[in-house]
């Protein structure tokens, strides 16, 4: 008999252990997506699409960091790790 665990794929058990909030989720895509083009984002840039302050938006790459997910530093670039590839990528359907 299969357990409920046996039946996630790797990155239904990624998402299950990470628990973001919906706007975070939403930030973690939006830098997903401009990664794939410019393999960065900056931090105004989120700002602006995502109709938040810079700070707020600061704020939310903060906790992702916290999380493992992103590499920031203030006033400078935003990366995702390698584990916030992989939950961007299935965040954003790719």
């Amino acid at each position: 008999m299969n357990t409920t665990d046996e039946l996630l794929t790797s990155r239904e058990r990624v998402m299950t252990d990470i628990r973001l909030a919906p706007p975070v989720e939403e930030c973690l895509k939006m830098i997903f997506i401009n990664s794939k083009i410019t393999g960065y984002t900056r931090i105004n840039f989120l700002a602006a699409k995502l109709d938040v302050s810079p700070s707020c938006a600061a704020g939310t790459v903060c906790r992702l960091k916290e999380k493992g997910l992103a590499e920031f530093e203030k006033y400078g670039l935003v990366y995702l790790t390698r584990e916030g590839l992989e939950v961007g990528r299935y965040l954003s359907g790719c």
